[in-house]
């Protein structure tokens, strides 16, 4: 075996070592990021990034009982991909045909958009917060972020339809991955009853987010990283990290989508809503930011204006819309 035949045995061997190196990375990061087994420990690493806001800090807002004392009742629907999805609804005391419809963010769970649920009611509308892919008590073994989760919510405004008649108006609020998963759901044939969207802290692209949190724990460079791990995700959960883009979809919305962000998010920074904003078309979009309010923390940090916001945004639709 002559000098040049080594070198060349010796880079190809250097190649192969580098991508088993790569594919183990790859692959520890996507259980980590995108299954439900590995969430648990994400959660953690999320609580470690600046102006996340803990659970206690929402306490002073939710009502723990809410569902219970509002007779709530649990609704099932199957998956595009035969996944059995909860959600729990309410029903509101006075009959309406209006309904929210409430999206959850990474790691989270219905009960977390208990938050929304007593403003929606006092106006009128009938709640569903649904329980998405992977979550809750949804089925699944891999998380969506927002792409696959998008089908599933077509597939409860359907639900919602069939409850209150194809006549009823519908809203969709989501919260980070749930507000990507309302602005995807715009941008790929909106059923006609859905009249407005209110996104609250979503991100532009998941692979800019997930490069973002690689680049905070280590010093392995973060893109090919993710371009490995996107590749496991279409292998084994279906899509690339590129499908799960909502800036790709807000562009084609019908309806109104509200944008709301707080200026100190450094999980979802906020240039990623002047982003999304931007991509929107100008006669459906608007836009609200709340000052000193972290990652999903607007809500909190400013109730009166986030509601108030809300309360113009679905009365000036809902009207024009009768």
């Amino acid at each position: 075996m002559n000098f040049q035949t080594k070198i060349i045995i010796f880079i190809l061997g250097l190649i192969l070592f580098s991508i088993a190196i790569l594919t183990i990375i790859c692959s520890t990061y996507f259980f980590y990021a995108l299954t439900r087994k590995g969430l648990s420990k994400m959660k953690k690493k999320i609580l470690t990034f600046k102006n996340i806001p803990s659970a206690e800090s929402f306490k002073p807002f939710i009502d723990h009982n809410w569902f219970k004392n509002h007779n709530a009742s649990q609704l099932h629907i199957t998956s595009y991909d035969n996944l059995k999805l909860s959600g729990i609804f309410v029903r509101n005391a006075k009959p309406s045909k209006n309904i929210v419809i409430l999206s959850h963010g990474y790691t989270a769970s219905a009960s977390a958009m208990l938050c929304y649920t007593s403003y929606y009611y006092n106006k009128g509308f009938n709640i569903l917060s649904v329980d998405n892919r992977c979550h809750g008590e949804s089925e699944g073994k891999y998380l969506g972020m927002g792409y696959l989760d998008h089908f599933d919510i077509l597939k409860w405004i359907d639900k919602s339809k069939e409850i209150l008649g194809n006549d009823c108006k519908i809203i969709l609020h989501g919260v980070s991955m749930g507000a990507a998963t309302v602005c995807i759901t715009a941008g790929d044939n909106l059923p006609k009853n859905v009249k407005c969207i209110v996104s609250d802290c979503a991100y532009d692209r998941i692979a800019v987010v997930y490069k973002h949190v690689i680049k905070s724990s280590t010093k392995i460079l973060a893109t090919p990283i993710i371009k490995g791990t996107s590749l496991i995700c279409k292998l084994l959960a279906g899509y690339y990290f590129s499908d799960a883009a909502p800036i790709n979809f807000v562009s084609k919305t019908p309806v109104p989508i509200l944008y709301i962000h707080g200026d100190k998010d450094t999980f979802v920074p906020s240039y990623m809503v002047d982003n999304l904003f931007n991509a929107t078309p100008t006669d459906k979009r608007d836009i609200l930011l709340i000052k000193g309010a972290g990652h999903g923390e607007s809500v909190i940090i400013d109730n009166q204006s986030y509601f108030n916001k809300i309360d113009n945004f679905i009365d000036k639709i809902l009207y024009i819309s009768q």
